[in-house]
């Protein structure tokens, strides 16, 4: 069988609610010549059967099951990469929605330019309500050809959107990290460095913010992850030569996560006894992590440059002292930045 030019990877988990319109969406795309494959993370809902009635009546459909619970999303992207055909390949969650144009304006930009990855529009989502705020090319502006290294910088803050079609050899050649739940944000950064072109175009992915289940919406154990890919994501940028004010706000990142979910765990009602313990352990190696040498020396000449709350935030960071529930007191609920 002739492999097609795209595959759309979707990993799925309990993802009944949405899933369908999510997979009419794509089959509904201009653009033919794609695939789309689903991993299944061994859902108890009906998502497995909705991808199987679509693939029924629509080949370029494809279900693999994952035979236990894997736990996050990037753990099933490593398992679905050797699955994957196309010569591009474009990450979706099972909630997404994305214009007739998608595929077909990212892949003429790809024609045009070899580009090793090319950025779509990205429009935040909800149902029903006025359009959010979106990302468009660098700062409104399609026509921008980025290096690798520029893109990476400027996705550091989301300032360019994270969703890509990416050119699969280049995925293969990076591999996928999944040390965390999040993973998939650093190994988006990354991609970005390791490319040589990244393009945009205006075809519109559509990232919806109305899924009260959706990883980022809901608090599990795995929401305590964010403070470890910050950290990594820091040290990515620092090894890359990034800018310092570029670097330093990842670092900065990491330290107003950590508090963050500190203050969530405390008021947490909903997570088990259990969970609480894994939650804790996630933070606690995230404090590890910004004791450690680099990280310590780091924090430590940007305190006189800060300002007085972002100072005591790192001061309870570094404290021998530190004591868990003293961070509910000493810090505001300020969440640690948006994500896509």
């Amino acid at each position: 069988m002739k492999s097609p030019r795209v595959t759309v990877v979707i990993t799925v988990f309990n993802g009944a609610r949405y899933l369908r319109a999510t997979l009419e969406s794509l089959a509904a795309q201009r653009f033919k010549d794609f695939e789309v494959l689903c991993g299944d993370d061994a859902s108890s809902d009906d998502s497995a059967s909705i991808v199987e009635e679509i693939a029924r009546r629509d080949e370029r459909f494809r279900l693999i099951r994952m035979p236990t619970n894997l736990g996050t999303s990037p753990r099933v992207m490593r398992q679905l990469l050797p699955h994957v055909r196309g010569q591009y390949m474009a990450y979706s969650s099972q909630d997404d929605l994305y214009s007739p144009d998608w595929v077909e304006k990212a892949m003429e930009r790809a024609a045009c330019l070899d580009a090793d990855g090319v950025v779509p529009d990205t429009q935040f989502f909800t149902e029903g309500a006025a359009p959010g705020r979106s990302l468009i090319g660098v700062a409104g502006d399609r026509s921008r050809v980025l290096s690798g290294r520029a893109a990476a910088e400027l996705s550091l803050d989301w300032s360019i959107s994270g969703f890509v079609f990416w050119k699969t050899e280049l995925v293969n050649r990076v591999g996928y990290s999944d040390f965390t739940m999040n993973a998939d944000e650093y190994t988006t950064r990354r991609l970005f460095l390791a490319a040589r072109t990244i393009a945009f175009c205006d075809g519109t992915f559509f990232y919806r913010q109305d899924n009260p289940d959706a990883i980022t919406k809901k608090l599990s154990v795995g929401s305590f992850d964010l403070p470890v890919t910050h950290f990594h994501t820091w040290l990515l940028a620092k090894d890359a030569g990034f800018d310092d004010h570029s670097a330093d706000a990842e670092l900065l990142r990491c330290v107003s996560s950590l508090l963050y979910y500190a203050r969530r765990l405390s008021g947490s009602t909903t997570l088990s006894k259990t969970q609480r313990r894994d939650a804790q352990a996630r933070l606690d190696r995230a404090q590890t992590l910004l004791r450690s040498d680099p990280a310590r020396a780091r924090l430590s000449r940007l305190l006189p440059r800060v300002d007085l709350p972002t100072r005591m935030k790192i001061l309870v960071v570094l404290s021998p002292s530190f004591i868990r529930d003293s961070i509910a007191t000493r810090t505001s609920l300020t969440p640690a930045g948006t994500t896509t």
